[in-house]
C-alpha cells in the first residue's frame, strides 16, 4: 500500500493557498493591512481613542503622567524649567495630566517650562485644539506635526521627551535568525473568494498608493487575512542591522527587528541636553522568542501595532557610551516602561524600579482589585471604603473615577454622588464619551433634563460611534418629548453596535418613543373631534 502523505499534504496545501490576492508578497510594514492602517489613522482624528478601539486608558488614566513628571524633576533637579517634547500625542490627555502633576509639584518649574506636543496626524492635533484638551494650561503647549518614520526636522533640545505607546506604531520586520543567516517573513493579504468586486477596487487602491486612495478602504484592513513565506535577505542591507544578534544558539528563532523603534530612540537621544531623559512606556516582549513561537501584530480596531523587542532595545544601549537604560528590576507585567539618559547625572535606577516597578504596580492597584472583589460579593458599603483609599493612592486617574461613577449611578442608587463623580473625572479628562454619558442619566435621574441633555449632546458630539454615548441621548430625548433626535439616536447606536449588544435596550426606547409619539397623535384627533365642550344650556327666552 503506497505512503498517502504527499497526497494529504498536498490537499492540506491547496487550503493555505485560497483567497483572492490583492497585493505581491512583501515586508509586513509595507503590506495592506498596516498600510490601510496607516491611512485610517491620519483619517480618524481621535475617534480611536474616544471609541476605546485604542486601549489609551492605561497611558494616559494621570498615574504615568505624575510618574514621569518624578522621574524628569529627578533627573534634573537644577533646571529651573523644562523643555519637553511629546511624541505621538494621540488624545492629549498624558500632555493635559502631565502640566497638571508638573504644575502642582513644581509651580516654579512649570512657569518656565514649554511642552511640545506633536503627531504624525494634522487631524489629531486639530481635534486635540478643537475640543480644549490643552487649554487648562495657556501660554505651555506648542503644537506641531511630527512623521516619527522620516527624519526630524531640527527642534532644538529637549530636557525630556515622552513616548507613550507611540513606538509600537513605527517600523518592524519579523525576521527568522540562525547565527548570521536571516529571513524575512513575508506577506500578501487576501480577501476571502467571492468578494472579486471589493479585491479588484482594493488593488487598484494600493497601486495609487496615495492617502485619498487608501482612505475609503480602510475600515477593511481587520477583514484581511495574510499568506506568509520567508525569504532569505542580506542582513547587511536591513535598517539598524547592527543591533541584530549573531548567535542563535544554532537554532533558528523568530526575531521581530524593532528597527523603527531603535531609530526613534537614537534621534530622540541625540536631541536631549546633557543628563535629559527619554521616558518610553509600550507594550511588547521581555524574553527573546522560542524557536517555535510565531510573534504576530495585533489589531486595535482598524489600527496595527507590534510591541517592542525590549531585549533588542536594552542591549542596544547596554554598552553605548554617554547613554544610560534604567529599567525595573521586575516589570509591572501590563506595560513595560524605560529611562533612556543622555550623559551623567543622578543614579535613577532606585526611583524608576519604585515607579514603574511590579511591586509598587500591585501596592496601588490592591484596593482597586479588593473593592471589585467586595461587588462580586455585593459588598458595596465595603467597596465604597476600597475605591475611597484607591483614589488617594492615584488622585488622577479619571477611568477609576468613572468606573465609581457608574457603581454609583446603577448599583448605589446616588445619582448625585453619581454626578459629581463624573464631573470630577471630567475636570481631569473632558474628552471621555462614558463619562459624559454617566453625567447625562444621573442628571435626568436628579430631574435636570437641560443638564442632562447637554451632557450628553456633548458625549455624542465627542464620539458619534460611541453606542452607550448614543442611548443615553436617545433617553433624555425621549424624556424632553424630541422623539425626532430620540430616534436618530437609537438608529445611530443600531449602526455602531455591530456585537448585538445593546439590541434590547435599544428596542426598548424605541418602543416607547413610537408609543408616545401615537399617544400624541391620539391626542391631537380627540381635540380635533371634540373642540368644544359646553359649560352651559343655550339661554331661553
Amino acid at each position: 500500500m503506497s505512503d498517502p502523505s504527499p497526497g494529504a499534504a498536498g490537499i492540506l496545501a491547496r487550503g493555505a493557498k485560497r483567497g483572492l490576492a490583492v497585493e505581491d508578497f512583501g515586508p509586513v510594514w509595507d503590506g495592506a493591512r498596516l498600510r490601510l492602517s496607516r491611512a485610517g489613522w491620519l483619517a480618524a482624528g481621535l475617534e480611536p481613542f474616544l471609541g476605546m478601539a485604542v486601549p489609551y486608558v492605561s497611558t494616559s488614566s494621570g498615574r504615568l503622567s505624575a510618574d514621569a513628571v518624578a522621574a524628569a524633576l529627578a533627573a534634573l533637579p537644577d533646571r529651573p524649567g523644562l523643555r519637553i517634547l511629546e511624541l505621538a500625542s494621540g488624545s492629549g490627555v498624558f500632555a493635559r495630566l502631565f502640566l497638571d502633576a508638573l504644575r502642582r509639584e513644581a509651580p516654579e518649574v512649570y512657569a518656565r517650562s514649554t511642552y511640545v506636543v506633536t503627531d504624525g496626524s494634522e487631524g489629531i492635533l486639530a481635534a486635540q485644539a478643537a475640543h480644549g484638551i490643552l487649554d487648562t494650561h495657556p501660554g505651555r503647549v506648542e503644537r506641531m506635526r511630527l512623521d516619527l518614520t522620516a527624519d526630524w526636522p531640527d527642534l532644538g533640545r529637549f530636557d525630556v521627551i515622552l513616548a507613550t505607546y507611540a513606538l509600537d506604531s513605527l517600523p518592524f520586520d519579523f525576521l527568522a535568525l540562525n547565527g548570521a543567516a536571516t529571513w524575512r517573513r513575508e506577506v500578501r493579504a487576501y480577501l476571502p473568494e467571492g468578494q472579486e468586486a471589493t479585491a479588484d477596487r482594493l488593488r487598484a487602491a494600493l497601486a495609487e498608493g496615495t492617502e485619498a486612495a487608501l482612505a475609503p478602504f480602510f475600515r477593511l484592513g481587520p477583514t484581511l487575512a495574510h499568506h506568509t513565506r520567508h525569504v532569505p535577505v542580506d542582513r547587511a542591507a536591513l535598517p539598524q542591522a547592527a543591533h541584530l544578534p549573531d548567535d542563535t544558539g544554532g537554532v533558528t528563532l523568530p526575531y521581530v527587528h524593532s528597527w523603527g523603534p531603535l531609530a526613534c530612540l537614537h534621534s530622540a537621544a541625540d536631541r536631549l541636553t546633557e543628563g535629559g531623559v527619554v521616558i518610553f512606556s509600550d507594550y511588547g516582549h521581555l524574553v527573546p522568542y522560542g524557536p517555535r513561537d510565531t510573534p504576530e501584530f495585533q489589531g486595535y480596531g482598524t489600527s496595527v501595532a507590534i510591541g517592542l523587542n525590549f531585549p533588542q532595545i536594552e542591549a542596544a544601549f547596554a554598552d553605548r557610551p554617554g547613554r544610560t537604560l534604567f529599567r525595573p528590576v521586575e516589570d509591572d507585567g501590563h506595560l513595560y516602561t524605560r529611562v533612556l539618559r543622555r550623559g551623567d547625572g543622578p543614579d535613577l535606577g532606585p526611583l524608576v524600579d519604585d515607579l514603574y516597578g511590579a511591586l509598587r504596580y500591585r501596592a496601588l492597584h490592591a484596593t482597586v482589585d479588593a473593592a471589585r472583589q467586595m461587588l462580586r460579593g455585593r459588598l458595596y458599603e465595603a467597596a465604597r471604603r476600597y475605591y475611597g483609599m484607591a483614589l488617594e493612592r492615584l488622585p488622577q486617574d479619571w477611568a477609576l473615577m468613572q468606573e465609581i461613577a457608574g457603581l454609583l449611578h446603577l448599583a448605589a442608587g446616588e445619582p448625585q454622588d453619581a454626578a459629581d463623580m463624573a464631573s470630577l473625572g471630567l475636570g481631569l479628562n473632558p474628552v471621555s464619551p462614558e463619562l459624559w454619558r454617566i453625567l447625562a442619566e444621573a442628571r435626568l435621574e436628579l430631574g435636570d433634563a437641560e443638564g442632562a441633555r447637554a451632557a450628553a449632546d456633548r458625549g455624542v458630539a465627542l464620539a458619534p460611534a460611541h453606542v452607550a454615548a448614543q442611548t443615553a441621548l436617545a433617553r433624555v430625548a425621549l424624556h424632553q418629548q424630541d422623539h425626532a433626535a430620540a430616534l436618530r439616536a437609537v438608529a445611530e447606536a443600531f449602526l455602531h453596535d455591530t456585537e448585538g449588544d445593546s439590541q434590547d435596550s435599544l428596542l426598548a426606547i424605541q418602543a416607547q418613543v413610537l408609543a408616545s409619539q401615537a399617544r400624541g397623535q391620539i391626542r391631537v384627533l380627540m381635540a380635533s373631534a371634540n373642540p368644544f365642550r359646553a359649560l352651559d344650556t343655550p339661554p331661553e327666552e
